[in-house]
C-alpha cells in the first residue's frame, strides 16, 4: 500500500516585493552613461536600490548598475561615491 502526498507550494510570493526603483542615465558622450537619481535625492535612491537588489552592499549595487548599463549599450563612466 501506497501513500501519496499532496504537497501545494506556491512559486510566487505575493505582497513582499520592494516597489520599483527607477534610474536615469546621464550621458558623457555617445556610448558612455552614469546613472544617477532622477528625482536628485542620491541617499534615498541609493538604500531603495539596496532594497531592491536585496543587498546591503554598495560594491553589489554598483557592479550590478554597470552590467545593466552595458546590457543596455553602454559603458560606464564611473561612478560617485555613494553614502
Amino acid at each position: 500500500m501506497s501513500t501519496k502526498l499532496r504537497v501545494t507550494t506556491n512559486s510566487v510570493v505575493t505582497g513582499n516585493a520592494p516597489p520599483p526603483v527607477s534610474a536615469s542615465l546621464r550621458r558623457v558622450n555617445y556610448n558612455q552613461a552614469i546613472p544617477y537619481p532622477p528625482d536628485g535625492q542620491a541617499r534615498e535612491w541609493w538604500q531603495r536600490l539596496k532594497k531592491a537588489f536585496g543587498t546591503a552592499s554598495s560594491a553589489f549595487v554598483e557592479a550590478s548598475l554597470h552590467q545593466i548599463i552595458r546590457l543596455l549599450g553602454y559603458r560606464t563612466a564611473g561612478f560617485r561615491k555613494s553614502p
